[in-house]
């Protein structure tokens, strides 16, 4: 019973010393580098946002002058805020593909 007991102790041990080490080679942590993207990237994030921007106006033009269509089964507020919100989650997520696309493989915010 003793020589069993000893086999699972080493065993659990050795098990641990493997996760830890491989905690430390490939750990989960955070740092400034993981935060930082490229110029270029940085130009097109500003790009895609100031385009929704623009988008956005128009729109509230549009509701201004009485020129927004109602979208079948909402009223023209509904339309305004679903067109506004489509805008805004396309730029949304084109900005999210496009800041995952640009980091490093081993940056721990696109592989952590």
């Amino acid at each position: 019973m003793i020589g069993v007991l000893h086999i699972a102790r080493v065993f659990l041990r050795q098990i641990q010393q493997l996760i830890n080490n491989w905690l430390m080679s490939r750990g989960f942590t955070m740092g400034i580098e993981d935060t930082i993207i490229d110029k270029n990237t940085g130009k097109d994030i500003h790009d895609i946002i100031n385009r929704a921007k623009l988008q956005v106006n128009d729109n509230i033009l549009s509701l201004q002058k009485g020129e927004l269509e109602c979208t079948f089964g909402m009223t023209l507020y509904e339309s305004f805020e679903n067109q506004v919100q489509m805008i805004l989650s396309k730029a949304r997520d084109d900005v999210g593909s496009l800041t995952m696309l640009s980091l490093c493989r081993n940056n721990n915010m696109k592989y952590g």
